[in-house]
């Protein structure tokens, strides 16, 4: 369905930042999958095409529509 890789940040970072992610989809050839997600409730950076995007603390459950090949990571 997805992959989900997580990566740590450098010594520098590593006081403001737990980790970033690595999410990566591709869904040619297939139905579109709605992804339901549970964020840990922290601020997120994401970049994905074509912007980033802030995520503030959210505590709600939020559904992702993976379509199509894509990318995104934080």
């Amino acid at each position: 369905m997805f992959s989900l890789s997580r990566h740590d940040p450098s010594l520098e970072l590593a006081r403001f930042v737990e980790f970033y992610w690595l999410v990566r989809w591709d869904r040619r050839g297939q139905p579109a999958h709605e992804q339901k997600v549970l964020a840990h409730p922290n601020v997120h950076l994401v970049f994905e095409d074509p912007r980033a995007h802030v995520y503030g603390v959210d505590r709600s459950l939020f559904v992702r529509r993976l379509e199509g090949p894509g990318t995104c990571w934080g």
